[in-house]
């Protein structure tokens, strides 16, 4: 069985794409994108600031809110239950998600 491959754009602020990359289980959106040269805004690292917050435009129903840590602030979610922005420090791509033999694409927009 073939397993999932997970494509992770990233926009700026404005809504422009500045890079994709094929995700990893086991690490956070900051983690990926800071390996493919992405810079996210940082400062705790740990979920606590919302300097590295980002609205989720696609693909919420594949985002893990809590991959590395638990979120200090309460996040905006849709009808479904599926958060609509993230803290890409602690954030990721659901473990499941690699176990589907589909592939997918999670797009983000950096607020900051």
């Amino acid at each position: 069985m073939d397993m999932a491959e997970i494509t992770v754009i990233i926009k700026d602020n404005t809504g422009t794409e500045l890079w994709s990359f094929v995700a990893e289980d086991r690490k956070n959106f900051q983690e990926l994108a800071a390996m493919h040269g992405i810079d996210i805004p940082l400062s705790c690292g740990g979920g606590v600031c919302g300097i590295c917050m980002c609205s989720v435009e696609q693909g919420a129903e594949f985002v893990d809110e809590a991959k590395t840590s638990t979120p200090i602030m309460p996040m905006q979610r849709d009808e479904e239950g599926n958060p609509t922005e993230v803290l890409s420090c602690i954030a990721g791509v659901k473990t499941e998600t690699f176990k589907d033999p589909l592939s997918h694409t999670i797009i983000l927009q950096k607020t900051y």
